[in-house]
């Protein structure tokens, strides 16, 4: 988590916002810090071949500035969605592989949010809910969905 200290950070926050002007004492509360939250499917014994899932936030708080795809493999491209939701609140984050040899089974790192969080150090308050998960051929499936830090899963399989 990286800090700037006014002014550049007033500065920065003035043109993320659409260069409205802060007042001085808004400039002396403004504090933000760049986050990262990894998006994990378990997809349990099943192999996972297409997800959907849609992330809320508070576009007070939070700005989304970039998505990535998971490790080496069939989700290491970065998921399809649309950029509207980077600045609305509500992002509907997809995707899919056509190699049914290489879908995964089990949980499985599929993306990461690179985020700017406004405010206190508690955390970007971010909520996942799985849209839908398929195994190849099509059929539906259950998948639990997750948001993490990613320094909270170290040493994890991704």
């Amino acid at each position: 988590m990286r800090k700037l200290t006014l002014p550049a950070s007033v500065l920065i926050v003035c043109c993320l916002l659409g260069g409205e002007v802060l007042s001085e004492e808004q400039e002396q509360a403004v504090s933000f810090s760049f986050r990262a939250l990894d998006l994990w499917v378990d997809s349990g014994k099943v192999p996972l071949a297409a997800y959907q899932v849609a992330i809320t936030y508070d576009k007070k708080q939070v700005k989304i500035l970039g998505l990535e795809g998971g490790p080496p493999g069939p989700f290491n491209a970065a998921p399809y969605y649309d950029d509207a939701g980077k600045q609305g609140g509500r992002i509907v984050l997809a995707s899919f592989t056509t190699d049914d040899d290489r879908a995964p089974a089990g949980r499985t790192r599929v993306g990461r949010l690179h985020l700017m969080v406004t405010g206190g150090d508690d955390g970007p308050a971010c909520t996942v809910k799985l849209i839908t998960a398929a195994k190849p051929g099509g059929e539906r499936i259950s998948a639990n969905v997750e948001l993490s830090n990613p320094s909270a899963r170290e040493g994890e399989k991704e």
